[in-house]
């Protein structure tokens, strides 16, 4: 909408609701490239008729009902037909374009218990300087391929229905008190004495 209104604006943009009726009569009666019809076809089944469209003659046809119905039930079909293939055409563009978005994404593959970060997805100033990504979370529940329930580990707040187009693995080490080397693997601390040599400074 505010492409085609550019255009056609003065140079304060204060004439915006002058052309605002003719800018969506333009965007309704136009042929829409996912549908293939425009939206005014959709909904009444023929295009907008104009003071000099050349119109037919209906006064034979409202002089017969049989002809009336006829023509009515004609121009139902054609609506449904429309409608079918508006219908078609939405979902073979819904799936062209899920398939190109599904190229740019690589599937993540999670558990139960795993570690992620979260897109923080901060909007507002200096966005360049915050962190993209806040946790670690838990993954507390994994609902679907896409779909999980996160844990904040420290404050065992849930987070549900996060898409793992947010997400990112993360490798936390578990917590484990115990020594990482065995005491017996280093020899006893044995005490013993150096000498240091003395020397004596001669002077000339």
């Amino acid at each position: 909408m505010a492409e085609r209104l550019t255009p056609f604006l003065n140079n304060n943009k204060t004439n915006w609701d002058s052309v605002l009726s003719a800018i969506t009569f333009s965007i309704n009666t136009s042929v829409h490239s996912t549908t293939g019809y425009s939206p005014f076809m959709v909904l009444y089944g023929q295009e907008p008729q104009f003071h000099l469209s050349a119109s037919l003659s209906q006064n034979s046809l409202l002089s017969d009902t049989a002809e009336v119905r006829h023509y009515m039930n004609n121009q139902q079909r054609k609506l449904d037909m429309k409608r079918q293939y508006v219908k078609e055409n939405i979902e073979t563009m819904q799936a062209r374009m899920c398939a190109k978005a599904n190229r740019k994404i690589h599937p993540l593959t999670v558990q139960t218990g795993d570690y992620v970060y979260l897109n923080a997805e901060y909007c507002g100033p200096a966005r360049k300087f915050h962190y993209s990504y806040s946790g670690p979370f838990v993954i507390h529940e994994v609902k679907s391929n896409h779909i999980v329930v996160l844990r904040d580990p420290h404050r065992d707040k849930l987070f549900p229905n996060i898409h793992l187009n947010r997400c990112k693995k993360a490798y936390v080490r578990a917590n484990n008190p115990s020594f990482v080397f065995s005491p017996d693997d280093f020899p006893p601390l044995v005490a013993t004495r150096v000498e240091i040599p003395q020397y004596t400074r001669h002077i000339p």
